[in-house]
């Protein structure tokens, strides 16, 4: 099945890179985003794949992004280190799949 969204973009100042249905990205704050559909799933069942990394050194690892918030119009991401800090991710991208759109 083909992604109903996708998303490439810098959490450090928010600029896209690349995306499919995605309106428009907020920032909640140091490693939290949410991605704003351009057209809304049909329910809020859908999978949401992340990846990325940090371009600046840093001495403890980077957990994977925590994914919640999902409405059928968006969905948050937040990363941290493994000391619960929450960081901002230079590389950021997220694939969606199910639950119709676009």
């Amino acid at each position: 099945q083909a992604s109903r969204a996708y998303i490439n973009f810098n959490q450090t100042n928010h600029s896209i890179r690349l995306d499919h249905n995605v309106a428009s990205i907020t920032d909640n704050g140091t490693g939290q985003t949410s991605v704003n559909f351009s057209t809304n799933m049909s329910n809020n069942s859908y999978t949401v794949v992340t990846g990325g990394a940090r371009e600046q050194p840093e001495n403890s690892r980077c957990y994977p992004s925590n994914i919640d918030g999902m409405t059928t119009s968006k969905f948050d991401i937040s990363n941290h280190n493994d000391g619960s800090t929450s960081v901002d991710w230079a590389l950021m991208c997220a694939a969606v799949f199910g639950a119709g759109g676009a």
